[in-house]
């Protein structure tokens, strides 16, 4: 699914270890009409995306279980998350 400007059409992934930036960057685009799901680690966040199939993934770098670099890392390898921003 393409990106578009239409933030009604937006089903975002959060990944982020801290709740207050989770909670904070989804609520703020839960309410500009986003659809919104949140993980709280690297390894959730994959599951996650398995799940709900988002169209762009908002990616803490820092996380202590699998940082943000790895995790992009394994969307880039399948070929249903390699092109997701």
């Amino acid at each position: 699914m393409e990106l578009t400007q239409d933030i009604g059409t937006w089903r975002v992934l959060i990944v982020d270890d801290e709740l207050d930036n989770l909670n904070l960057a989804g609520d703020f685009l839960q309410f500009s009409g986003a659809t919104v799901f949140r993980a709280n680690s690297g390894k959730v966040g994959l599951e996650q995306f398995e799940l709900h199939q988002p169209n762009i993934v908002l990616l803490d770098i820092a996380m202590p279980d699998m940082d943000g670099y790895e995790v992009r890392q394994r969307l880039r390898e399948k070929p249903n998350s390699s092109q997701v921003p």
